[in-house]
């Protein structure tokens, strides 16, 4: 589960995120943070092994200039500039701006890259509530090296490359997010997000069985809202949000100099609803955590199929005791669902050849429980972790290849 600033950036249909879109995203990021396991409820795909989210960039009360020039192998370059505008006179409002370059031909034969980014943010903060818009618009144009390659081939020609210079890609992908907290008294606040993430371009690949070099286009967006109350009773604190995102995508396969061979489209709907409650009590510090996620899968194409749908409880607990002030001991046990990818449900196809039922393919789960201990004195610290992931109905890897390779 991928998120910038608390809105998911996954593609909903097969939970991806291709970050070759919008180089240089760590630059416009403040910080970032990696949870293993099931972690806590979050909007978008379920964080099924881990989640990493993005807090973009704090906005500068100064106005502040930065660039920054690189060069290396290969044809490698990178250029970047970026300007905080500072607090805008008495308005209250801060504003950023950046943009990014990089290309490079590569170590592989035919695997060269030019990319380019803006990114942007506004925000507003007063004793009431605190505004944030921010976001950002990427393009990229690769060429293909993702197949394998046979061990004898590469001893004699480290940069071989099964995949020709026509066979290349061109993406690109804008998201933008705005969410404002209203800080209802000291104790309680309420936020409340919207987003839009939209990506379109295309690929080709050549045919192994015709020799046709083949255009795959694909044009997707994904809208979503989110609300969230925080308040806290005495050693209680509550936390409830709910997060709504509807999602369609068109993909197309053309014959270059030819004709189209299909054109489909796949729609994904989700909806989830948390509550989070923790409590300190002396030494003791619990929380627990109940998910509540439906979602639904439709394709549209030539061979009709029927929807699909999905409903998860997911629940969460955990405890920590310190031992005195220096030693504190954890626990925690989380379960986490999550409905399979298009790719799952269409067989590995990219267009439907035959109807089948979309719930032959069950959902994946996941227990997971974490034990561990702390040790903090003066400037020395250290932590001893234990963890175990259970899954069942995992849908596994078979090591048979899609027609785009995948």
């Amino acid at each position: 589960n991928f998120t910038l600033d608390g809105a998911p950036l996954n593609e909903p249909e097969d939970s991806t995120l291709y970050f070759v879109d919008f180089a240089d995203l760590a630059t416009s990021v403040e910080s970032l943070q990696v949870q293993r396991g099931v972690g806590t409820s979050a909007a978008g795909v379920a964080s099924f092994v881990g989640s990493v989210n993005f807090a973009s960039l704090d906005l500068a009360e100064e106005p502040q200039l930065s660039a920054r020039l690189a060069l290396g192998s290969f044809g490698t370059g990178r250029a970047t500039a970026g300007y905080q505008f500072g607090r805008l006179g008495d308005s209250g409002f801060k504003a950023y701006v950046r943009g990014s370059w990089q290309e490079s031909d590569g170590f592989r034969d035919n695997s060269a890259i030019d990319q380019q980014s803006v990114y942007a943010g506004l925000s507003h903060e007063s004793e009431k509530g605190y505004f944030k818009l921010f976001g950002f618009a990427g393009h990229e144009k690769s060429q293909s090296a993702y197949y394998a390659v046979e061990p004898w081939i590469l001893q004699e020609d480290l940069t071989y490359n099964p995949l020709g210079p026509d066979e290349r890609d061109s993406f690109g992908q804008r998201f933008a997010e705005a969410q404002y907290t209203r800080f209802l008294s000291e104790k309680t606040s309420l936020a409340g997000q919207l987003y839009v993430n939209d990506a379109s371009g295309w690929y080709r690949l050549r045919s192994s069985s015709t020799g046709q070099l083949r255009e795959y286009g694909l044009d997707w967006t994904n809208l979503g809202a989110a609300v969230t109350l925080k308040t806290s009773l005495g050693s209680l604190g509550l936390t409830w949000g709910a997060h709504g995102s509807d999602f369609g995508s068109t993909r197309t396969r053309d014959v270059v100099d030819g004709g189209r061979d299909w054109r489909n489209q796949g729609f994904k709907s989700e909806a989830s609803t948390f509550v989070k409650l923790s409590r300190d009590a002396g030494p003791w510090h619990l929380y627990g955590d109940l998910q509540l996620r439906w979602a639904r899968f439709r394709y549209e194409g030539s061979v009709a199929l029927g929807p699909a749908s999905w409903t998860f409880l997911n629940p969460k607990l955990g405890a920590r005791r310190d031992l005195g002030r220096d030693v504190s001991l954890y626990a925690s046990v989380g379960m986490t669902s999550r409905e399979p990818g298009r790719g799952d449900l269409l067989y590995g196809e990219e267009n439907v050849s035959s109807p089948h039922d979309l719930s032959d393919v069950k959902p994946e789960k996941v227990v997971a429980f974490e034990l561990g201990t702390a040790f903090r004195r003066g400037p020395f610290s250290a932590q001893v972790n234990v963890y175990d992931m259970e899954f069942r109905d995992e849908i596994a890897l078979t090591g048979e290849q899609s027609e785009v390779g995948l």
